[in-house]
């Protein structure tokens, strides 16, 4: 765990929200939201899991990216 953490900190992930799920789907644990710094940051955290921590063989997780998006203006005329 702790040279996961250190990956994340090198790569500048930043962690927005950790949703404990546990309660209410049987299909997840958690749903994370994530802020990254670069495609090249994602890139090298994608190698990094398979390559070194090999998380599939111990965790079924998905990845869906999106482009972050102000709600300031929403809902005003």
């Amino acid at each position: 765990m702790a040279r996961d953490r250190a990956n994340l900190d090198a790569l500048g992930m930043k962690a927005i929200s950790m949703i404990d799920c546990t309660k209410s789907d049987d299909e997840w644990d958690y749903i994370g939201v994530e802020s990254w710094p670069s495609m090249e940051a994602l890139e090298q955290r994608e190698w990094f899991e398979k390559k070194e921590l090999q998380i599939s063989r111990y965790v079924v997780y998905r990845v869906h990216w999106g482009v972050e998006q102000s709600f300031e203006e929403y809902g005003q005329a």
